[in-house]
């Protein structure tokens, strides 16, 4: 218990967001990918601080995509959680991560 509460002032002293919104998910399906890159994609359209999850569901997977999603959507580049999945025939492939456009530290 002490250490969830270390844990929590620890957080909130470093500013890292929380999952306190609510989490919007989309699905990237077969030939959009490209679309969500695009600075008129839904994914852009969010306001920064929104929790997404983001999930793949095509077979001309790339593992490189994922990635690209976080390094162009999410805070720091970086994921909260990552699917288990190497390819989406295998399980889901899904990101979560907080949407803004804090890079570095």
């Amino acid at each position: 218990m002490i250490r969830l509460a270390i844990f929590s002032v620890f957080l909130t002293a470093t500013g890292q967001p929380t999952l306190a919104d609510p989490m919007v998910r989309m699905v990237i399906n077969e030939g959009e990918f490209g679309r969500y890159l695009s600075n008129q994609s839904d994914i852009a359209k969010l306001s920064d601080g929104s929790v997404m999850n983001v999930s793949f569901k095509y077979t001309d997977y790339d593992f490189r995509h994922p990635h690209l999603i976080a390094d162009r959507y999410c805070v720091n580049g970086r994921f909260i959680r990552w699917g288990a999945a190497s390819h989406p025939a295998l399980g889901p492939i899904d990101l979560i991560c907080i949407k803004g456009t804090q890079r570095g530290g």
